[in-house]
């Protein structure tokens, strides 16, 4: 299929580490036209032949010269709604009738980028825009950018993105009957990480893991597993188990040795990079079940792991790039992977009531290495955890 993909934030870590290598492989598959032009529209003042230098893999792969001429860029600030015009005609003698903006800047330019490209014209009825994580910082943000969003697109052109959907053990998630393994045990849905957060201090500082990891991965990841198999309105089912999920006791909110010494972090920060908690859900096939959610960063070990019925599921695929799925389905027009402004919504409602639970010790030291503070260990034991220890 033919189509033009402008990425807004196309010289970012995001496009060179996941988007490009995904629609490299896309090309190779035959998914992506040779018609087909990527546009990296960016601040950053460099020609087109010097971008292709730019996102060219240190050992770049087999046919990556003849994918690297569908890549061109345009310096385009949206800040300042500066270069817009020249995006345009840029894209004037293009053959393909399908066209997809990417949102991959920083929240807050999301709708500058989607402004400026509506008033020039850039969005056609056969327009869609992906947008990455995340969808605001809470149900208030969320809403507004939701509505700023429906003013410029209808809602089956709007690509909510969760990287986690398009991983292949994720999506099968969908397919089984979890009911019929669990008997009664809790559930436990751990997703860790072993680095700390590196260069992104200022950013993470503002987030956190709750907002980060919690908002989105996790509770996709627990509406897929207590889901209906088969169901007909996938999204419409997530949004029924949103609303019935409930926290039982108290949140467990960790932050690692060192996190206030990295670059970016605000003094005294009280950012968490660690929660745990134990759900509980309103729905007679789940009444009985705990379900143990945790994330964090500094941990033992990188996991992606779902228990069930104290049997282990590892949700990771070595080597896979989760967006290559998503971004096939996009060129398709498949909107079942992604998700909903309906589900949005609920997911943030549902966490801005964990916000309002924490409390003034919050949160709570860990060293890095270990699984992070000790009283998620009590959390999980008075839920009948069984994989869940330090």
């Amino acid at each position: 299929m033919d189509a033009d993909l402008i990425i807004f934030g196309g010289t970012g870590d995001l496009a060179k580490r996941s988007l490009l290598p995904a629609l490299h492989s896309l090309y190779c598959q035959g998914a992506l036209g040779a018609a087909s032009r990527i546009i990296s529209a960016s601040r950053r003042d460099v020609s087109s032949q010097r971008y292709r230098e730019l996102m060219t893999p240190d050992n770049p792969p087999e046919d990556w010269q003849g994918f690297a001429q569908l890549l061109d860029h345009e310096s385009v600030d949206v800040a300042a709604a500066r270069g817009f015009s020249e995006l345009r005609e840029h894209l004037q003698a293009s053959q393909a009738s399908k066209r997809i903006l990417y949102l991959s800047t920083l929240p807050e330019y999301f709708v500058s980028a989607v402004r400026g490209a509506h008033e020039s014209g850039l969005i056609t009825p056969e327009t869609s825009v992906i947008v990455e994580k995340p969808v605001g910082t809470d149900l208030e943000s969320a809403r507004k950018l939701n509505q700023q969003l429906s003013e410029v697109f209808d809602e089956q052109q709007i690509l909510r993105i969760d990287h986690y959907l398009g991983k292949e053990k994720v999506r099968a998630l969908a397919d089984k009957d979890f009911r019929a393994l669990g008997g009664g045990r809790a559930i436990e849905i751990t997703l860790s990480e072993s680095q700390d957060i590196g260069t992104r201090g200022e950013f993470y500082d503002r987030t956190g893991a709750l907002r980060d990891m919690v908002q989105n991965h996790l509770l996709q990841l627990l509406c897929l597993v207590a889901a209906e198999p088969g169901a007909k309105d996938l999204n419409a089912a997530k949004v029924e188990i949103l609303e019935k999920l409930r926290v039982r006791g108290m949140p467990v909110w960790g932050q690692f040795d060192g996190y206030l010494e990295v670059q970016g972090v605000e003094v005294g920060s009280h950012t968490e990079t660690y929660v745990a908690m134990e759900v509980r859900l309103d729905l007679d096939a789940w009444r009985d079940t705990p379900f143990l959610l945790r994330t964090g960063k500094c941990l033992r070990e990188k996991r992606s792991q779902l228990v069930v019925g104290g049997k282990a599921m590892d949700l990771s695929v070595p080597g896979e790039n989760a967006y290559e799925a998503l971004l096939r389905d996009a060129l398709r027009g498949d909107r079942s992977k992604f998700v909903g402004r309906e589900e949005v919504e609920a997911a943030w409602r549902f966490i801005d009531g964990v916000v309002a639970m924490r409390t003034p010790n919050a949160p709570l030291s860990y060293a890095g290495g270990t699984w992070g503070p000790e009283e998620a260990d009590a959390l999980a034991l008075n839920s009948g955890a069984c994989e869940w220890k330090s």
